[in-house]
């Protein structure tokens, strides 16, 4: 399994407005790991660079790495460089640049609502993780190619679900990615085959799903955890979808669990 950890680049790129790229601290451990294509991103703590900006402790299989974006970052073989500007108020969008097993090029992007502390890694928030991926598995969805209008579509499903909770709109989504709304409209149809409201609807109504199911939370409070002004509008938009109440979506799945229970 080491042998397996050392083969691959696992890169994690988060960027703080106000750790600069020299001062990377040792900090806790954060286990949280992540397969995009033939990718493993691991997040297990984060160690010191030299004044290049550069990781040299090679004994260290996973790195989680804070970046500010000022300059370039080389971790091994992969460099990371900085797009955009720094500003608190809103998300930051930077690149991220892995390599594969097989050594193609990973393009992965995270954005970051949230700052940073003297305590490190205790005062940052995530509220985005990874999207953007240019996987074999994409390219190949895609014939081969990752153009412009994926990495605009992609950016958009990656806001969609890390915000579905919140009263986003599409004029959210487009002002996000610094494109025109028709634009993004038409690009999204053609990519997914829906609109960007309908897939918005479609995330939040399968997050409800599941919320329901767990049987931990209330219609009321599943409404507002996935972005409804209330439990009146959500359920009639969620009958809407599926055919049928909540209350009656939770009776209907007990109901199949517990026969294919006793056809075993």
């Amino acid at each position: 399994m080491k042998k397996r950890f050392l083969s691959l680049l696992c890169v994690l790129a988060l960027c703080l407005g106000l750790l600069p790229t020299t001062a990377l601290a040792k900090g806790e451990d954060a286990p949280n790991t992540l397969w995009v294509g033939e990718i493993q991103i691991t997040a297990s703590g984060y160690w010191k660079t030299d004044t290049n900006g550069k990781l040299t402790d090679g004994d260290k299989n996973n790195y989680n790495v804070y970046y500010d974006g000022n300059g370039t970052l080389t971790l091994n073989n992969a460099t990371i460089q900085g797009r955009g500007t720094i500003n608190e108020a809103d998300p930051i969008d930077y690149g991220i640049y892995a390599a594969s097993t097989s050594g193609q090029s990973v393009a992965l992007t995270i954005n970051l609502i949230g700052s940073n502390t003297v305590n490190g890694y205790g005062g940052i928030k995530v509220m985005s993780c990874f999207y953007g991926a240019m996987s074999v598995r994409e390219k190949s969805a895609h014939g081969g190619t990752y153009t412009r209008e994926h990495e605009y579509v992609n950016k958009a499903i990656g806001y969609i679900k890390s915000n579905y909770g919140y009263p986003i709109q599409v004029s959210d989504l487009a002002r996000y990615i610094g494109i025109d709304r028709t634009y993004l409209y038409r690009i999204f149809f053609a990519s997914e085959s829906m609109s960007p409201k309908q897939y918005l609807m479609q995330v939040r109504i399968n997050a409800a799903k599941k919320m329901l199911l767990s049987g931990a939370y209330t219609v009321g409070e599943t409404a507002l955890s996935c972005g409804f002004s209330d439990a009146s509008s959500f359920c009639s938009r969620f009958k809407r979808c599926t055919g049928m109440t909540p209350k009656a979506f939770i009776l209907n799945s007990r109901s199949s669990s517990q026969s294919s229970v006793e056809g075993e």
